[in-house]
């Protein structure tokens, strides 16, 4: 379905926002963002690079934008891929479901806004975190009219779209999505990784219907969980050796290095 995609993407909530949510945090200047992306782009030369973002992910899509326009090289090498439902703004005025909300008009807002930063939108994902109220999430997939509106921007290739799909972190509106099959009209679905560890038959049924895996967070679940023995590169690697999965995300501001130069070796 999707072809000449690298198995190692981006995650770029760090650029844009505060993240992880600790007192640690700090802002990073342009110098050290755009020697981030710098890095990957020159260092992986085989495939296009997901380079994953969202609204939600305060200035990140900012950022992106204002460095693709000085590295066109890059822009044409990247599959951009954003997500609607979430906003830093309503977040930081404590709105209710942290600031989501999984409607028409906030995906039609936010791809405006997104499109708008970024230039050009490839993949665009609704945004299913745990905070969301699950009734009202599924009411809204049940229905289908977003799904009206996304497939009119594909046809059309509006914004440069060319994949629609769900980003899904929360477990009831996924084992919900799966019994009702809520994923038939979608190209793509991201999940973090300990949903690939803990429901691997979500993640097998998926791929059986060809849907396209894009798995987040290979380090985080680990170290949410205080696994003392934790290895990165045995988390990548864990991932990238499941027959279910196209693509590892990865949001690391530290040791991305590494990764990347493991990568290499898959």
């Amino acid at each position: 379905m999707i072809n000449d995609i690298y198995h190692l993407g981006m995650g770029t909530t760090w650029i844009g926002k505060h993240w992880p949510s600790n007192k640690n945090y700090i802002y990073p200047n342009d110098k050290e963002t755009h020697n981030y992306l710098n890095y990957i782009f020159e260092n992986i030369e085989l495939g296009r690079i997901m380079v994953d973002t969202a609204r939600e992910y305060g200035t990140a899509e900012t950022r992106l934008g204002n460095y693709f326009q000085t590295h066109s090289e890059f822009y044409e090498r990247a599959i951009i891929c954003s997500k609607f439902g979430g906003c830093t703004k309503r977040q930081l005025l404590n709105d209710a479901n942290n600031g989501f909300r999984i409607t028409i008009e906030a995906m039609v807002n936010d791809y405006y806004n997104s499109l708008e930063r970024l230039g050009r939108i490839d993949v665009y994902y609704s945004h299913l975190i745990n905070q969301l109220n699950v009734n009202e999430v599924i009411k809204f997939l049940r229905k289908g009219e977003y799904l009206e509106t996304l497939n009119y921007w594909k046809k059309i290739e509006y914004g440069g779209l060319k994949y629609i799909g769900a980003s899904i972190s929360n477990l009831k509106i996924m084992s919900i999505f799966i019994e009702e099959k809520l994923y038939k009209n979608l190209d793509i679905i991201q999940v973090p990784s300990w949903m690939v560890k803990k429901h691997e038959s979500f993640i097998k049924e998926l791929r059986e219907f060809g849907k396209y895996i894009v798995v987040n967070s290979p380090v985080r679940f680990s170290l949410e969980n205080n696994d003392s023995d934790i290895s990165i590169n045995d988390r990548y690697l864990e991932m990238w050796k499941s027959s279910y999965v196209d693509v590892v995300l990865t949001g690391t501001r530290n040791h991305y290095k590494n990764v990347v130069s493991l990568s290499k070796s898959v």
